[in-house]
């Protein structure tokens, strides 16, 4: 079994059978099986060397909240490092220039 996301990315069939296997057998929320999940794709997008940004709906929720935050201001690169200071915490990273525009979100 394979998901293709909207832009042509293959979510391959080993994340799902990891997670499946991992809710019928342990007995894990519906809530549970959710964040995991979303876990095992972003470490698979990750491994394939995607751009997290483009995964937005698979990101947490604090990381999400952070990056409206961020997309609602006028930014500079001193805002960029502001953000990359607050992600860290939660296990992401991105590169930056002075054009203050962010790319490449990966998992630490």
């Amino acid at each position: 079994m394979t998901i293709q996301h909207k832009n042509g990315t293959t979510i391959i069939s080993d994340v799902i059978n990891r997670t499946l296997y991992k809710c019928e057998y342990q007995s894990f929320t519906d809530k549970e099986c959710k964040s995991l999940f979303k876990s095992h794709v972003l470490n698979d997008l990750t491994r394939q060397g995607k751009d997290l940004f483009e995964f937005w709906e698979y990101l947490p929720k604090e990381v999400n909240v952070l990056l409206e935050k961020f997309n609602s201001e006028d930014n500079d690169y001193t805002q960029c490092e502001s953000l990359l200071k607050q992600l860290k915490p939660l296990g992401f990273t991105f590169e930056y220039e002075l054009s203050a525009e962010p790319f490449n979100l990966k998992k630490l």
